[in-house]
């Protein structure tokens, strides 16, 4: 079923979406967020996509080239050589993808690209704004800082070298583990929905080394948006990827039958490849794989 086809499709279209600025936007988000969080997104989807075993040769090229170009875009602005987009404040969801993006981006065997060395990580850290939200407080005592919103700073720190694992399976065991709902979902600030901030979080335990408590599966209905959908399949899939293979399974079965690839978002694409790209490494043996399934667009 995860097929080179399978795969194309959504590179495809993010490749049409991808504006003259190398970025992407969406009538998705709310809130006044700009094109840097979508792009963000978008950007990581592909270039985990790109670092991994899946699709084609071509593929992981081309996944690689856009979310090269447009890491460049947000790490300048991240970093403020851009002018003064930044002195109103900082996405944090946006800032901690661009330093795991700038990261990832070096593991690519293509360097067509060179980053200069004032856009580094650490340079992105250094920014003013970014550095005023780090130092902030950790731990339950923070006025207007959500759960999620703690989740995406400690990684943060995380990816930044200034928490090891060890401190960020204490964080979290009695910060981030209690807030859990009854239907295996975490609350979301970002505007994006349940979906998003459940797989932050999932990404959090993974990062920490899957410490106990075990997340509780996640449930799924068909009431949620495509969007919505794949990101908690994708949380479901690093807690358990053999219950997650059925409801993805679902979502690309129901895409294929739509045949509406023209009238999904960047979002929505980025969520579905890097939803297909993790059941690919769930996938059970060539042997007792499903017939592929065939896109038609």
């Amino acid at each position: 079923m995860w097929t080179e086809t399978l795969f194309q499709h959504p590179l495809t279209r993010l490749a049409e979406l991808q504006r003259a600025d190398s970025l992407w936007s969406s009538d998705c988000f709310v809130g006044g967020r700009d094109d840097g969080l979508v792009s963000s997104l978008v950007a990581a989807a592909l270039v985990e996509f790109a670092l991994s075993n899946h699709g084609s040769a071509d593929q992981r090229a081309l996944a690689g080239d856009m979310a090269r170009s447009a890491t460049l875009k947000l790490s300048l602005r991240e970093a403020g050589a851009t002018g003064s987009e930044m002195d109103e404040g900082i996405d944090c969801v946006t800032s901690y993808l661009v330093l795991r993006l700038l990261e990832q981006l070096d593991q690519l065997p293509r360097t067509d690209t060179i980053f200069p060395a004032a856009h580094r990580p650490d340079a992105v850290v250094r920014h003013p704004s970014l550095r005023s939200f780090l130092n902030l407080k950790l731990g339950r005592d923070l006025v207007g800082q959500p759960t999620e919103m703690d989740a995406v700073r400690v990684l943060t720190l995380h990816r930044a070298g200034e928490i090891d694992q060890a401190k960020l399976a204490d964080l979290w065991r009695v910060r981030f583990a209690g807030e859990q709902g009854w239907d295996g979902t975490w609350d979301n600030v970002t505007g994006l929905g349940y979906g998003l901030a459940t797989c932050i979080m999932v990404m959090l335990w993974t990062a920490a080394g899957r410490p106990a408590p075990r997340p509780r599966p996640v449930h799924i209905t068909a009431q949620e948006t495509l969007f919505e959908r794949c990101n908690l399949v994708m949380a479901l899939a690093k807690i358990d990827g053999e219950a997650a293979r059925a409801p993805a399974t679902q979502i690309f079965q129901s895409m294929a039958a739509d045949v509406q690839w023209g009238r999904v978002g960047p979002l929505t694409c980025a969520a579905a490849l890097k939803l297909s790209a993790e059941m690919a490494q769930h996938a059970p043996a060539a042997a007792t794989r499903p017939a592929a399934l065939r896109l038609v667009s």
